[in-house]
């Protein structure tokens, strides 16, 4: 295993799996992804690519049992999270949630 490579890469222990097929529409991109030892997934490079995702990046995880796992960019829902504070907020009879920031 080079050094460089992580010691849960999927592509050290699992073969790759096929290419996914070409999507008809480069907004949209089709695949399987496999857990890794560490319960760790690999966002497809086409994929990162479509949503200009890099290291470090943060995403929202929204998780349902009958409806699945969906990874969201969570600037998209800035507006939805500050409501919900705003909320909370006045319920508490308008004192700042703890936590929260502006």
């Amino acid at each position: 295993m080079p050094a460089d490579t992580p010691v849960d890469s999927p592509s050290d222990t699992h073969p790759s799996p096929p290419p996914a097929p070409a999507a008809p529409n480069p907004e949209r991109y089709v695949a399987t992804v496999k857990l890794g030892p560490k319960s760790q997934i690999v966002i497809p490079k086409e994929v990162r690519e479509i949503f200009n995702l890099s290291p470090g990046d943060n995403l929202l995880l929204l998780a349902d049992r009958a409806q699945g796992i969906a990874l969201i960019n969570p600037a998209d829902y800035a507006d939805v999270v500050a409501a919900a504070f705003d909320a909370a907020a006045t319920k508490a009879g308008g004192a700042a949630m703890p936590g929260a920031t502006a």
